[in-house]
């Protein structure tokens, strides 16, 4: 079964909302989808979780306005923040 990431903002809880549906969508045409706020809990290191994504066929980049807006180009590579 192929896996994927879906990388996302939190701009809004309608937005996460919409971000939730499309992971369950996926998940419901054989698409293991995993989302950082199904599998990581609170407490738990975000680099580790970050460093385990690299064993998922894909991620997906759901973007909008903001995150635009608030992107910084040039980000160091250590910079864990979501894209």
């Amino acid at each position: 079964m192929p896996t994927a990431f879906v990388s996302y903002s939190r701009d809004s809880a309608e937005h996460s909302t919409w971000v939730e549906r499309l992971a369950t969508r996926l998940r419901g045409d054989g698409i293991e989808s995993t989302l950082d706020n199904w599998s990581l809990a609170p407490g738990e290191s975000l680099t580790l979780f970050m460093e385990s994504l690299v064993r998922h066929d894909f991620v997906i980049c759901v973007c909008t306005r903001a995150i635009r807006r608030d992107s910084t180009i040039g980000q160091a590579a250590s910079d864990t923040r979501p894209i």
